[in-house]
């Protein structure tokens, strides 16, 4: 019996000493997991109430700053708010942490307000609802690392993991803004098509061989067997890669599947937007006949697959 009572006792001091633990712990911190940081809110500023009110409708947010929300997360040691940051990393990936694109922010306003009535006049009713990206990020600059970063490149366009980065605004005034448009939606398209699709493109690919071997990836060069020079167009690549070595007359490398997809469907929505006619797009392209049987192909797919879709 006094066994009993000692065991009794012990537990009971142990629950007790428990409690008072707990009570003595700091309050828990909120771990910003309930907050949707790509939700926008309303405003009085016209810019922001545009980037709202194309939300609303698409559910698609657009941002000209990285750094999209900030949330205090208590105090430090000497008193002095900690807040989080919350910022789009256009380099992140759930299998590498490398940089991948140097951005810099846009500066004026009426450019960005511009850009904005862009990707809602042009780039959204033209991208499926399935397409759509987590967001959009405009910026004055987008320079992307090739091969090595002795390699880097300008570019218009970047599907990262949380958004799609839209340059290049600094050249607002000059830039082709429907050529722009057109690459924006060819990002999506062609990131779904290559990922997710069954869309069936081995009569595109197989376009652009030489010596019964696919071109994608490889270095054409003079005095090579296996993949003589000759220029891009001539081997139906609308370019080249430009995040490799590159001298022109001597030696450039090909673009790989992925990117030849999105160059195509980027000249296939550019012909949406402008009305420019098949005929047109030939001419255009007059004495490089593989090109033009690649796109035509490119359309041709395009239009089975947005069938599908509806």
């Amino acid at each position: 019996m006094k066994k009993y009572n000692i065991y009794t006792i012990l537990l009971s001091f142990a629950i007790v000493l428990t409690m008072v633990q707990c009570s003595n712990e700091d309050e828990p911190e909120p771990s910003n997991l309930d907050i949707n940081w790509y939700e926008l809110q309303d405003s009085s500023d016209p810019l922001d109430h545009l980037r709202f009110s194309i939300y609303q409708t698409t559910g698609v947010p657009i941002y000209y700053n990285d750094t999209i929300g900030s949330r205090e997360r208590g105090e430090d040691a000497f008193g002095n708010n900690i807040i989080y940051y919350e910022v789009i990393d256009c380099s992140y990936s759930i299998t590498s942490n490398t940089t991948v694109t140097w951005i810099t922010l846009p500066k004026v306003r009426d450019d960005i307000h511009e850009a904005v009535e862009m990707i809602r006049d042009d780039v959204l009713p033209n991208i499926p609802a399935s397409m759509r990206p987590r967001s959009y990020l405009l910026v004055d600059s987008l320079i992307r690392r090739g091969d090595s970063n002795s390699y880097k490149y300008q570019d218009y366009t970047y599907k990262a993991l949380m958004t799609t980065v839209v340059g290049e605004l600094y050249e607002w005034s000059s830039i082709d803004k429907k050529n722009l448009a057109a690459r924006i939606i060819a990002e999506e398209v062609a990131s779904f098509i290559v990922t997710k699709s069954d869309l069936d493109l081995t009569n595109f690919y197989t376009v652009s061989m030489v010596n019964d071997k696919s071109l994608y990836n490889q270095e054409v060069r003079t005095g090579s067997a296996d993949y003589p020079y000759k220029s891009w167009m001539e081997y139906g690549f609308l370019t080249y890669y430009k995040g490799a070595s590159y001298s022109a007359d001597k030696n450039y490398k090909c673009v790989s599947q992925a990117t030849d997809v999105f160059n195509y469907l980027t000249e296939c929505y550019y012909s949406k937007l402008t009305n420019r006619s098949p005929n047109d797009f030939d001419t255009q392209y007059a004495g490089y006949p593989l090109i033009i049987e690649k796109y035509h192909l490119m359309d041709s797919a395009l239009e089975e697959l947005l069938l599908s879709l509806e």
